[in-house]
């Protein structure tokens, strides 16, 4: 199954990475793509110390909304023949309650800092536009996870994660099946409330 996932995110990188040029050279790009990853793993390790989750939230909300291209996480993790569907207004209900999910989770997972860092593997290009930021998560206990990270160059010039995959599964891979069996067995009203309630601080279980 996690190999299925990683083949999953590939193809996800690659549909992805359309429309935007080259510039610079490519050191250049991989420091300006590595500077997000660190600017959002930073803000991650502040987050852990600070107490309350309504602290973490308000300290992540900007950084997460900068460093990631939530619109277009949005619309793969839906599906583009669902999105063709949705009116101007189910589309803009969707997308904010998908932007404050995408937040609320950072919020909830990283909390209580008992010495942890992150730390930069390496950064490679993927194709023309495309970058692949791996890192790890040393944790206190000292174990380890690898976290992923896939930007795209924007039409802006600015660098923002699309996918993360933690120990080799991909996050965009498992919102996509997850949405598509909730659009397929209970409709796309019975996804926007399951979103809503991912995005509260204590969603119910």
């Amino acid at each position: 199954m996690n190999g299925l996932r990683r083949s999953l995110a590939a193809v996800f990188l690659i549909w992805l990475c359309t429309a935007a040029g080259a510039a610079g050279t490519e050191d250049d790009r991989a420091a300006t793509a590595r500077a997000v990853v660190e600017r959002l793993q930073d803000a991650l390790l502040e987050a852990m110390k600070t107490g309350s989750y309504g602290a973490r939230y308000a300290l992540l909300d900007p950084v997460v909304r900068e460093t990631h291209d939530l619109g277009k996480i949005a619309r793969v993790a839906l599906g583009r023949s669902v999105w063709k569907t949705l009116s101007e207004a189910e589309r803009a209900r969707y997308l904010a309650l998908f932007a404050k999910m995408s937040v609320a989770s950072y919020a909830r997972a990283f909390k209580g800092y008992s010495g942890e860092r992150f730390e930069i593997v390496s950064v490679q290009p993927v194709r023309k536009n495309g970058m692949f930021v791996r890192t790890r998560l040393h944790k206190a206990d000292g174990g380890v996870v690898q976290l992923d990270y896939h930007l795209i160059r924007q039409r802006d010039g600015r660098w923002r994660i699309v996918n993360v995959v933690s120990d080799g599964v991909s996050d965009l891979a498992l919102k996509r099946d997850q949405f598509r069996d909730i659009i397929q067995s209970r409709g796309f009203e019975a996804l926007l409330a399951e979103i809503e309630s991912q995005a509260r601080p204590h969603p119910p279980r």
